[in-house]
C-alpha cells in the first residue's frame, strides 16, 4: 500500500561554529519541533567541519541524526542518519 501527506512542523534550534583556522570552522546543529502541531515530534543532530576552498565558498562534511514521528493519515515514524556533504556559497561581500 501507499499514500502521500505533508504537514508544516514549528521547532526550535541552536547552531553553533568555531572558526579553527583559515580555512577550517567546527560546527554543530540541533533542533526539536513537531510539538503535535504537524508531527508529534521531530528532532535531529549532527556536527562536522566546514573547508573554505574560498573567501564565498566553503565545503561541510557533516554526520547527522534525524528522527521523526509522524502519525495521521499515513505513518511516518523513521530515524535517520549518516554523512551529508554540502558546498556552501556566500553572496554577500
Amino acid at each position: 500500500a501507499g499514500g502521500s501527506d505533508s504537514w508544516v512542523d514549528p521547532y526550535v534550534g541552536l547552531r553553533a561554529k568555531h572558526s579553527v583556522s583559515d580555512k577550517f570552522d567546527l560546527a554543530a546543529i540541533a533542533d526539536i519541533g513537531g510539538f503535535g502541531a504537524g508531527s508529534e515530534l521531530t528532532w535531529q543532530a549532527g556536527g562536522g567541519m566546514g573547508y573554505h576552498v574560498s573567501e564565498r565558498a566553503a565545503l561541510e562534511f557533516f554526520y547527522r541524526y534525524m528522527s521523526v514521528d509522524y502519525d495521521d493519515d499515513i505513518l511516518f515514524d523513521v530515524d535517520m542518519s549518516g554523512l551529508v556533504l554540502g558546498m556552501k556559497i556566500g553572496l554577500d561581500g
